[in-house]
């Protein structure tokens, strides 16, 4: 049976276990910088964070590079394009 503390610090039969945290955003500053101050308050495991900014022009953008400086983390940055048709 595995002991709960080491499931907390994300050990998982002796292997390091990830999870993928996956967030959506378009225009919702305020939403995102909860959520994303709440998850850093509150996972423990080992994660990878994936998030989907749909081209927000409320200063998401500018906030998620801050957070590249602040967390230390990769970000990696792409562009999307409407197409009409």
């Amino acid at each position: 049976m595995m002991k709960r503390d080491n499931f907390i610090k994300g050990e998982r039969d002796n292997r390091k276990s990830k999870i993928v945290i996956a967030l959506t955003t378009f225009n919702r500053l305020d939403y995102t910088r909860q959520c994303l101050d709440t998850m850093f308050k509150n996972t423990y495991y080992p994660y990878q964070l994936v998030i989907v900014d749909d081209n927000s022009n409320d200063g998401t953008r500018d906030y998620l590079k801050s957070l590249k400086k602040e967390r230390e983390f990769d970000l990696e940055e792409y562009y999307t394009m409407t197409v009409k048709v």
